[in-house]
């Protein structure tokens, strides 16, 4: 099978599994806020974010590592790399969320001792997620994301299906959920596992020379995820800290939505970082008109997306969460601004990755995670949620800005403002103004009708010039 099939095939099947993956994510987040209610769902959400930064933590940049480490590398050289960052993440899942997560969250009074019990509790689950995270860059190598999408889905669907269990039963409770939360991570693993096994046979492996020396490489990207988390979750414990359950709740409901549709330009990147890599040093003109071609594709849907997302975010969060939740809708307006920025600074920040240039993204970081919570400190005090969520639009596009000026500097080469972006706002006006004259319709039918309205827009320039813009041609 040629790259362009592979990739095209990927795509497909990675397109096809996120829309399942966001269905599922999406009647998930339903069912725990229609059972939890809102102060429930706000003690779940502090649980799984306190888990979250616990598991990034661990991560420790392993995951962005392994698939630039083994790109070009034989077979045996791969095997060996691997197997030890394998077992390098072990340790450090075992120690940092199994150990640390589950002892230090006893030192903040303001939480229940419930919700510390369930962190342990919820600790099983996220270490198997930790693990089949660091396999990730095996599968992107090979061109087989199918395999993400499939743990991916699996994990969820197993929440989903647990969470529907316990409604049968009549037992939907803080701690039966975070039982399936931790099923759910380990299912995901025991896959990771299995199917890497059809390339690398998973064994543990210490090999102190190399661990030393890919713990230096790893280090700027350690400090990089660990900034990036920070104000990507800082605002949850902090709001946590500062206001109560109720308000968590209320914004969590609103950012499970932006977790769950950044996952898309993730796995996006994912695909491509290793072309990037290869191109980079091999052949730059490919680098670029791939870079030209992802930037497209990104532009295209962020614009849209934000702006739909807007105009749609109370029939969104009535559907999702429910009308209980409904208050945080200016919330998730502002958070749909903030999905916009992400969409792009992924790009950006792949890029730099690509170039290994990590460790110049590292201060965007630092400032990004200091920016975020010091705009978290004045906001949450007078606006709560919605002060959470301004500060997190904020902080995006601050991000995206610092990440755009490295390219530009360090690449020397930035994607060029193309006919296809200014089409692309049109289009997305002519979708804007449609759905505000059918805003107190049905969802359902709204997304559909601005998704047409959308896509027959561009029907005009023709198939030959659309592929042009956005079909990405790797083919030897």
């Amino acid at each position: 099978m040629t790259l362009n099939k592979k990739l095209a095939l990927n795509s497909a099947i990675q397109i096809i599994g996120k829309f399942f993956m966001v269905a599922v994510g999406f009647v998930s987040i339903r069912l725990l806020t229609t059972y939890l209610g809102v102060e429930g769902f706000g003690a779940y959400t502090i649980i799984t974010s306190y888990l979250i930064i616990a598991s990034v933590l661990a991560e420790f940049g392993f995951n962005t590592l392994l698939a630039t480490e083994i790109a070009g590398k034989d077979e045996k050289q791969v095997s060996h790399i691997v197997n030890n960052l394998f077992t390098f993440r072990l340790v450090m899942a075992v120690s940092v969320i199994g150990i640390l997560a589950s002892t230090t969250v006893w030192l903040i009074p303001v939480y229940s001792t419930e919700i510390k019990w369930m962190v342990a509790l919820g600790s099983i689950g996220t270490i198997g997620s930790s693990l089949s995270q660091v396999l990730i860059g095996v599968f992107q190598t090979k061109l087989r994301t199918d395999k993400i999408t499939i743990a991916d889905f699996l994990a969820r669907i197993t929440l989903m299906v647990g969470v529907l269990i316990l409604a049968l039963w009549g037992t939907v409770n803080l701690f039966w959920v975070m039982v399936w939360y931790s099923i759910a991570g380990v299912m995901q693993a025991a896959f990771m596992i299995y199917s890497t096994y059809k390339y690398y046979p998973i064994r543990l492996s210490i090999d102190g020379k190399y661990w030393k020396q890919i713990f230096k490489k790893a280090l700027p990207l350690f400090i990089i995820v660990a900034f990036n988390l920070i104000y990507y979750r800082i605002d949850t414990i902090m709001l946590s800290i500062m206001k109560d359950q109720t308000a968590v709740g209320l914004y969590g409901a609103s950012y499970k939505i932006l977790e769950i549709l950044i996952s898309v330009p993730g796995m996006f990147m994912g695909l491509l970082l290793p072309l990037f890599a290869k191109y980079y040093i091999q052949d730059r003109e490919r680098f670029q008109q791939i870079f030209q071609q992802a930037f497209n594709i990104l532009v295209s849907i962020a614009i849209p997306l934000a702006v739909g997302g807007i105009l749609l975010s109370d029939n969104i969060l009535g559907l999702i969460a429910g009308q209980e939740f409904l208050p945080a809708t200016n919330a998730l307006q502002v958070l749909f601004i903030g999905i916009g920025f992400i969409f792009l600074g992924n790009l950006m920040g792949h890029i730099l990755i690509s170039a290994e240039l990590q460790s110049k993204s590292m201060y965007i970081a630092i400032i990004g995670a200091f920016f975020n919570v010091t705009l978290n400190l004045f906001l949450i005090p007078r606006y709560s949620y919605l002060g959470a969520a301004t500060a997190t639009a904020i902080t995006e596009g601050l991000v995206l800005l610092s990440y755009m000026y490295l390219v530009r500097r360090h690449i020397q080469w930035f994607p060029r403002i193309q006919f296809i972006h200014l089409y692309a706002i049109i289009a997305t006006i002519i979708m804007g103004v449609v759905l505000y004259l059918i805003r107190d319709g049905n969802i359902f039918i709204q997304s559909l009708i601005a998704a047409g309205v959308f896509g027959v827009s561009f029907l005009p320039l023709g198939i030959s010039r659309l592929k042009k813009y956005y079909a990405i041609n790797i083919q030897e």
